[in-house]
């Protein structure tokens, strides 16, 4: 289905390794995500980043994405990190 699923992480070493590569992506990486139902194949479309109010990237989306959050520069809050990722397969 179609759609925009949404994860945020922390991208700094004190809270976590979450997302700490997130800055390492480039457009046409592929990204994999388990679940019980398989693995899902997406390759990055979109890499921007933008003011922490700039939420229009949460919109849904008729085509199915996912749309991965951290904050830039590191051990920052001053900026977001987008990195966004269209399903090529199930």
């Amino acid at each position: 289905k179609g759609g925009n699923s949404c994860y945020a992480g922390h991208s700094n070493f004190t809270h976590g390794e979450f997302f700490s590569s997130l800055d390492k992506l480039v457009i046409d990486d592929e990204i994999f995500i388990q679940t019980k139902q398989g693995v899902y194949k997406y390759l990055v479309s979109d890499i921007s980043v933008v003011e922490p109010t700039q939420i229009e990237v949460l919109n849904q989306t008729k085509d199915p994405i996912i749309t991965l959050i951290t904050c830039t520069p590191k051990h920052t809050g001053t900026h977001r990190l987008i990195v966004k990722a269209k399903q090529e397969s199930f």
